[in-house]
């Protein structure tokens, strides 16, 4: 069965910690104000790849060890990240938890946000696609405990308004409209981020989805959004046909391949990879799932 595991995080044995993967091909040399483990990053480095790291046992702390205070990686400008302290979130309703993100993966929009072509707007907490372990839950929450790995949606939402309840969840009329993680100008308040060493995570019981023992959360991380995004596309299709061929026009981003490795899941005879314009590492990782893939000329 194929994996999820390509293009999102990954976890190293070596030292024992989570890697971040936010992939920044392109980013600007001029990029000094980036940091990694809190230390400046040389604006001479080399940006193909770059890795923000987490200490398992150094950098993150319990919400008491850390004095209220905590670290989140803060977007400022395009090519512009600060490591910033910050109040440590608390539960405000019993309805509430506190998540410690474990792994972190890439949205498409993070890259375009950090080489300005996508939000602007800054500051605001960075990053909206986790997976995590919980760390304090209100005395209502009946769905999760202390010590659960779970995905936090990006999106905030009740599960309970008229809206939810009809699965427009973006536009639940409990919260602000658009209201979400790690993007900030989308809706105008902040709500943090997942690039933090806590999450406050409202409606628990609705938000938080269980991982099952037997995964990892860097393999899931992206279902806050790219993976969900990608299912929703193709696995409600599926199940209309018996072993159809699927056609994924991609643009080199996670969504297209995390789709095709959904059709395949799913039964898909045949699946197309199609990516307009220039190909690369997407169209070989597509290949190497196990997809045909096309080459299209733009129009241009």
């Amino acid at each position: 069965m194929p994996s999820f595991t390509l293009a999102v995080s990954r976890f190293c044995e070596r030292w024992r910690i989570w890697v971040v993967l936010l992939e920044l091909h392109g980013l600007p040399r001029s990029c000094s104000d980036v940091t990694r483990m809190g230390e400046p990053v040389s604006p001479s480095a080399h940006f193909d790849r770059l890795s923000v790291v987490w200490p398992r046992e150094n950098f993150l702390k319990t919400k008491s060890e850390s004095g209220g205070v905590m670290r989140q990686l803060t977007f400022i400008e395009p090519g512009k990240l600060e490591w910033w302290d910050v109040p440590a979130p608390k539960i405000v309703a019993g309805t509430d938890a506190i998540v410690r993100p474990l792994a972190v993966a890439r949205c498409d929009l993070d890259y375009s946000t950090i080489i300005g072509s996508g939000l602007q707007g800054g500051p605001f907490a960075f990053g909206h696609e986790t997976a995590g372990e919980v760390v304090e839950v209100g005395d209502q929450v009946t769905s999760v405990k202390v010590g659960d790995k779970v995905i936090v949606p990006f999106q905030i939402s009740c599960g309970t308004c008229d809206n939810c309840r009809q699965g427009w969840t973006n536009a639940c009329k409990s919260v602000t409209r658009g209201a979400v993680y790690g993007m900030k100008p989308i809706c105008g308040e902040e709500f943090g981020g997942a690039l933090s060493e806590f999450m406050h995570v409202p409606f628990a019981d609705h938000m938080l989805v269980p991982l099952p023992d037997d995964i990892r959360p860097e393999v899931l991380a992206g279902g806050s959004d790219n993976i969900a995004d990608a299912w929703r596309t193709v696995a409600p299709h599926m199940d209309k046909y018996e072993a159809p061929s699927v056609l994924v026009i991609g643009s080199g981003r996670g969504i297209g391949l995390y789709a095709l490795q959904i059709a395949l899941a799913r039964g898909a005879k045949r699946v197309v990879y199609a990516e307009i314009g220039k190909g690369g590492e997407a169209m070989r990782m597509a290949k190497e799932i196990g997809a045909e893939v096309q080459q299209v000329p733009s129009a241009s």
